[in-house]
């Protein structure tokens, strides 16, 4: 894609400005998990879910896993 800047210079002349840009495909876990120590030093695991997608689930399951092993509620 290409990118065009109108760039207003000191001495008020316009300049333009052309660029090519490519755009990079973003990767945004669908699944984050984050451990948490309670007030009697208990772990507690918190499971976030920012979008569903075709792996959400799968990826889910594999974080419960995760915590239950480690004894995390």
């Amino acid at each position: 894609m290409k990118l065009t800047i109108e760039r207003i210079k000191k001495n008020g002349e316009k300049e333009l400005l052309e660029k090519e840009v490519t755009r990079d495909k973003l990767t945004i876990p669908s699944v984050t998990t984050k451990i948490f120590t309670g007030a009697k030093n208990e772990k507690i695991g918190y499971i976030n879910i920012s979008i569903i997608g075709e792996e959400t689930e799968n990826i889910l399951k594999k974080e419960i896993k995760s915590l239950k092993e480690q004894d995390i509620r």
